[in-house]
């Protein structure tokens, strides 16, 4: 992906890679239980603090509940659509600093609308294990040539979840 390009972009979770891979993919079979065919995988973005990255790394992105349930207090999370991982769809959305400057680009199990909350911009996840942390982009230095690579990294990525999530469901 030409991750040594830039300092600023760093693998997820290498530690944790395969608990947390594993988690999304028996969440990705049970969605197509549900639905009786395979449930499309998109790419997101999750922006946070520098702080809670270590948490991430480790627990991957969790919703309220499954942070209470491990007893970790983060100082911000999303409430405004209910409680879940909020994921953009662009960086556009929360590429400001408000929510921080750490960008996580995700695969995202979206399922049916019992698993998530859609607006125009965002998608709530409902479920933990419905989001995989795949690559972090320090976007404090938002710069032209930062941007080139997180796009050149968006469209090996898409490729990847195309190449290795298939056939996709038409949208719920």
């Amino acid at each position: 992906f030409g991750l040594a390009a830039s300092r600023q972009m760093r693998l997820m979770s290498p530690d944790h890679c395969h608990a947390l891979t594993k988690k999304f993919m028996l969440k990705r079979s049970e969605f197509d239980k549900e639905s009786g065919c395979s449930t499309t995988v998109d790419l997101g973005y999750h922006f946070t603090r520098s702080e809670h990255m270590e948490t991430i790394q480790r627990h991957g992105l969790l919703n309220r509940r499954d942070l209470a349930a491990k007893c970790i207090n983060p100082k911000l999370t999303g409430t405004s659509l209910g409680d879940g991982v909020y994921t953009a769809r662009t960086t556009a959305y929360a590429s400001g600093g408000g929510y921080g400057y750490e960008c996580i680009l995700v695969a995202r199990l979206g399922g049916s609308s019992d698993h998530r909350v859609l607006s125009e911009d965002v998608m709530v996840l409902k479920d933990s294990a419905q989001c995989l942390g795949l690559v972090r982009v320090n976007w404090y230095h938002n710069c032209d040539t930062q941007r080139q690579l997180v796009q050149e990294l968006e469209k090996e990525l898409r490729a990847l979840i195309s190449r290795h999530f298939g056939s996709f469901c038409p949208s719920h």
